[in-house]
């Protein structure tokens, strides 16, 4: 998603001309008090002017669209669903023309980001979204879904300083791009190696990859008790489920697990993988 090339802004005919914001919703939405919410998105519509646009792939975020044209009758809003949107270039462009994005949806965040669209975050169902903000070198916190003064402070702050918070990303994102292709080589270097029957010593890794305050930003978080209740919920659905694959699961292990490393080997050095045949030789990474 950090690799999203920046587009052009591409008005859907519910738009309008209208400067709006978007709402992605959560996966955690079970810890939201929706009618607080839609009040917070309310009075920062009604504060700058902004058409509320909700975005909704999920039926759990549909609900917050059912949830405001029922406490908020008198508030227009647009809501943008994967049906209306199906192509992911037409997501990309409602987010492009929009103020700034709102919600704890992890991929919508990134992909607001790489238009170079500031974004207030909220929890999700997991710590992945903590560490954005460091990652790019910008403040980003995730807020409380009840924090409403800190949401609308965010909101304000975004409007007042939008050119500045945008070029804060765009250098975030060069960075990050700097990293990407460091990994890129690490990872090629090393299957390279392997697919030439050496032993790989990865004995340092390049500074730009260490990002410990990422790690310090996810195990401080005070969202912790939703991030656990979440996990937790998907452990023990995940347990269940592989209960009845687990038979299937352990014969065909070792065949994705040889296909996998076929395809990387493939990806990494063409030539080198031709020279070998169909299986890459054993990798061994010290």
């Amino acid at each position: 998603a950090f690799r999203t090339p920046v587009g052009t802004s591409t008005r859907i005919p519910a738009l309008g001309k209208s400067r709006y914001f978007c709402i992605s919703g959560s996966a955690a939405l079970e810890f939201l008090d929706p009618v607080q919410f839609i009040g917070t998105i309310k009075r920062i519509s009604e504060s700058h002017g902004l058409l509320p646009v909700f975005l909704y792939s999920k039926i759990k975020d549909h609900s917050l669209v059912r949830i405001a044209a029922s406490v908020e009758p008198s508030m227009r809003f647009v809501e943008v669903s994967n049906t209306q949107c199906p192509d992911f270039m037409q997501l990309r462009s409602v987010l492009a023309g929009a103020e700034f994005v709102l919600g704890g949806r992890y991929h919508t965040a990134i992909t607001g980001l790489t238009q170079l669209v500031p974004t207030i975050l909220l929890p999700g169902n997991s710590h992945k979204s903590e560490g954005i903000g460091d990652i790019l070198d910008i403040k980003m916190p995730v807020l409380a879904m009840d924090d409403e003064a800190g949401i609308q402070e965010a909101a304000n702050e975004i409007m007042l300083r939008r050119d500045a918070i945008s070029k804060s990303i765009a250098s975030g994102l060069i960075k990050t791009g700097t990293q990407f292709d460091a990994l890129k080589h690490l990872l090629h270097d090393a299957i390279s190696q392997s697919m030439l029957g050496k032993a790989v010593a990865i004995s340092e890794v390049h500074s730009i990859l260490l990002m410990p305050h990422v790690l310090a930003a996810s195990e401080n978080s005070i969202h912790q008790d939703i991030y656990r209740a979440k996990n937790l919920r998907r452990t023990k659905t995940h347990c269940k489920t592989s209960k009845g694959f687990g038979l299937f699961q352990s014969a065909n292990i070792s065949k994705i697990l040889a296909n996998t490393k076929a395809m990387l080997s493939l990806a990494s050095n063409r030539k080198v993988f031709d020279a070998h045949g169909n299986m890459p030789p054993k990798l061994e990474i010290k």
